[in-house]
């Protein structure tokens, strides 16, 4: 999660929230009709940017999982004058799983904070 233009506690980084108050995730549709991990809209107040000397959690948001199924179906023939025939299909995102990009985790835009 990265801040705005606030002071960095590591100069080679961007800062990281960290969390203030208790959060809760999972896939829920924010009041603006977009898929967000957060099912309350004020879930920036949650957390602040790190400051020289703050510690915090390490991976305090789970992001929802990722799933894909790709498919194969190979079969060879075998011919009299040529080595082998091949045939093969593929099908990629088999079952239409979706599967989000990651969330919007700036602090400075408290509106879209955990939209996808």
């Amino acid at each position: 999660m990265a801040g705005g233009v606030e002071y960095n506690a590591n100069y080679w980084l961007t800062s990281l929230a960290i969390v203030t108050g208790p959060v809760q995730t999972g896939v829920h549709i924010d009041p603006n009709g977009n898929p967000s991990i957060f099912a309350n809209p004020s879930a920036s107040n949650s957390f602040a940017d790190e400051l020289p000397g703050h510690t915090g959690k390490r991976a305090a948001i789970r992001l929802p999982s990722f799933f894909n199924t790709d498919m194969a179906v190979t079969k060879r023939f075998k011919l009299p004058r040529e080595s082998q025939l091949l045939f093969r299909a593929e099908a990629f995102n088999v079952f239409n799983t979706v599967n989000f990009s990651n969330p919007i985790l700036t602090l400075t835009a408290p509106s879209t904070f955990g939209e996808f």
